[in-house]
């Protein structure tokens, strides 16, 4: 079932001890064993840091009773003590790196959706075993370390970006320009950033409309 609007992005934790490396393909064989046609959220971040896909970004979830259908679901693997008796947050620092680009993506594809907890749409549970609020205001979109890492990143959810549009995306998207033009890293796309996108789109042989589409995206990722 396609979900027809995104409020909020669900954080979760697979509530499996540290040592416990797992991924989707796990997650997804549990989920089939409690009758479930497929892996109930659409994103596990693994110990290593490394992101896999469940469910279509774009289809209904089964992680968040009462929101599913209006959310997405992302599953950090850990949150549970060694001894399997208590929550803990012992994710990996990879896992922290991982969760913020994807988080910051999810963003700016759905950017009036609320960053919570599972523990904050479903009372009484630990999950993810830490305050995702208080995770969230440490965020630091701007920093030039974020601005710097940004040029690197390959985006895992894909928006169509056009003058006007903001956040995050936008300033992984000016990271990338920014070997070839000019241009300030603020996240915002204005004028400037649709004179350097229309540069390249034309220096690339591509249609130079100013909009940044799937075409305008595989181009610049062949400079990376």
């Amino acid at each position: 079932m396609q979900r027809q609007r995104t409020d909020f992005i669900v954080i979760h934790c697979s509530a499996t001890p540290a040592s416990m490396d797992i991924g989707a393909k796990e997650i997804d064989r549990w989920h089939r064993v409690k009758g479930w046609f497929k892996i109930g959220y659409h994103f596990v971040i693994r110990r290593d840091g490394s992101i896999e896909h469940g469910r279509e970004v774009s289809e209904a979830g089964a992680h968040a009773y009462g929101v599913n259908d209006r959310s997405v679901g992302l599953c950090l693997v850990g949150g549970l003590s060694k001894d399997k008796k208590s929550a803990e947050e012992n994710y990996t620092n990879a896992q922290w790196v991982a969760l913020e680009q994807l988080v910051n993506e999810l963003e700016a594809k759905f950017p009036q959706a609320r960053v919570v907890g599972h523990r904050d749409v479903t009372p009484k549970r630990d999950c993810p075993s830490f305050d995702v609020a208080t995770w969230n205001r440490k965020r630091n979109h701007n920093s030039p370390e974020a601005i710097q890492k940004a040029a690197g990143y390959r985006p895992l959810v894909y928006s169509v970006l056009r003058k006007g549009s903001k956040g995050p995306l936008v300033k992984t998207l000016q990271a990338k320009l920014s070997r070839f033009s000019e241009i300030d890293m603020d996240g915002l796309f204005g004028l400037q950033t649709k004179r350097a996108v229309e540069d390249f789109q034309q220096q690339n042989r591509l249609i130079n409309d100013g909009i940044v589409g799937p075409r305008t995206w595989s181009a610049l990722f062949k400079y990376d």
